[in-house]
């Protein structure tokens, strides 16, 4: 009698325990524990950009190096991005010089490259800005723009977002090696 009372006590303790397991009962099976799942959904993203250049092929002539000495390339850059993205990215086009400009044994310093972003709804604002910072790891840097994804510009097509970017060199107060310079600039983006 003191055995079966244990027992009846010890499958009342066992469903208190736990209400997702039922009392056994001997000889019978338990059933299969069930635990619970949380599922994230996760928007499918994408984010594309296409660059066009009108940037003059032909080497360009350094006049001087006085004070205000700048000389702009002919032509531009056009960036134009598209994306389809999750609420409040931010979405940073930038540039960078990943080939040093070099002639012979001399080289520019590539803060002498200067940019200036037009366009979209981000923070291009026309200003000129030399390659002289570090974006998404990139030495001799400069962001073009900037723009958080979120409502209505979390989907962009077509040209709503295009920038438009000049390049000049900023010579002032500069010796520059007469030669002529080969280089190359990277147009890229980030989105965190």
């Amino acid at each position: 009698m003191l055995r079966i009372r244990s027992l009846f006590l010890g499958t009342l303790l066992l469903a208190a325990a736990t209400t997702v397991a039922q009392a056994q009962i001997p000889g019978s099976f338990s059933p299969t524990p069930s635990a619970s799942i949380t599922l994230q959904a996760q928007k499918l993203e994408s984010f594309a950009m296409t660059l066009s250049s009108t940037v003059q092929s032909s080497a360009l002539a350094i006049a001087d190096s006085t004070s205000g000495a700048s000389q702009a390339f002919t032509g531009s850059v056009v960036l134009t991005p598209t994306w389809d993205l999750a609420n409040n990215r931010q979405v940073t086009i930038y540039a960078y010089v990943s080939s040093a400009f070099t002639t012979g044994a001399a080289s520019l310093a590539s803060s002498l490259l200067e940019a200036s972003a037009t366009g979209g709804s981000g923070s291009a604002n026309g200003s000129w800005n030399a390659f002289s910072g570090t974006v998404d790891g990139h030495a001799n840097g400069v962001s073009l723009t900037s723009v958080t994804a979120t409502g209505a510009s979390k989907k962009v097509t077509g040209t709503g977002e295009r920038v438009t970017v000049g390049l000049r060199l900023n010579t002032t107060n500069t010796y520059v090696e007469p030669g002529l310079y080969t280089g190359i600039v990277t147009f890229a983006a980030r989105v965190q």
